[in-house]
């Protein structure tokens, strides 16, 4: 396969994992057609995974923009508009010409792996499990809220159902400390033809221990066991540091888009 084909895994991986989330949790809501999809996790939040537009038709850009500007109008929320860089240009000119702000610079690199992780040592003292239990969850959400610099009424949102992180669409690993407690995790996101990596987080305090690199080892060897071709990711300027070295390759970039400008950790 090409770049362009790979893109289209990660794109369709992107909208599936998208659409479930804000359809599985309390508030969400969905509007989707052949040219876009918008969805909203129920409460203000300009980050793209949680409130967002993700185009799929180049030619209905305008249409594209009209739709999601009444759709996020209505709720009274701000949202972020993916575009892929070198595809969504129509798109791209658009939000620009609306003033609309490039959160990431230079946006997230789009990368893949088609291969099982075999070199990632486990930090001695530390334990990984699957997310099973209330608990589990609530100390994921912990490690999302200081890794992603979510406030409380976005983690409650977030966090308002199980089923985006523990259902036949996803799988959540976890990494406890010696005493307990959750510091880092990964949600692996399944898809049709493709798995993806989200929310790939670490406490602060207990970063550089390898707890990155395990928690990703850990959700990508889950989607080849599950018979998955491919694992897809987005990775910041300095996550990607960490994937280049666990073999993930680039395939392309993300630029997300937001009429307000904001602080934004979207992706490890």
């Amino acid at each position: 396969m090409n770049k362009k084909d790979y893109m289209k895994i990660a794109h369709k991986n992107l909208r599936d994992v998208l659409k479930f989330r804000s359809e599985s949790v309390k508030n969400g809501k969905v509007y989707e057609t052949e040219d876009f999809l918008l969805f909203s996790i129920g409460t203000k939040t300009s980050d793209g995974h949680l409130n967002g537009c993700v185009p799929f038709n180049t030619k209905a850009y305008k249409e594209t923009f009209e739709a999601a500007e009444k759709f996020f109008g209505q709720l009274g929320f701000d949202y972020s508009v993916w575009i892929r860089d070198g595809i969504d240009t129509d798109l791209e000119n658009l939000l620009l010409e609306k003033d609309f702000i490039l959160q990431r610079k230079p946006g997230s690199t789009i990368m893949k792996k088609e291969e099982r992780i075999k070199d990632a040592p486990f930090p001695q003292g530390y334990t990984l499990k699957e997310v099973e239990t209330q608990e589990d969850l609530d100390g994921f959400a912990k490690v999302v809220a200081e890794a992603f610099k979510k406030d409380e009424h976005v983690i409650d949102a977030m966090f308002s159902s199980q089923k985006p992180y523990k259902s036949d669409h996803s799988k959540t690993f976890i990494i406890s400390d010696p005493e307990g407690r959750v510091v880092s995790g990964s949600i692996t996101s399944i898809s049709e033809d493709s798995a993806g990596l989200y929310f790939v987080g670490t406490l602060e305090s207990q970063r550089g221990k390898g707890l990155g690199k395990a928690v990703v080892k850990a959700s990508t060897n889950f989607a080849f066991d599950l018979g998955k071709d491919i694992a897809i990711l987005q990775a910041s300027k300095h996550g990607k540091i960490i994937y280049d070295k666990l073999g993930y390759d680039q395939i392309g970039m993300y630029k997300p888009y937001s009429r307000t400008n904001t602080k934004q950790n979207t992706e490890g």
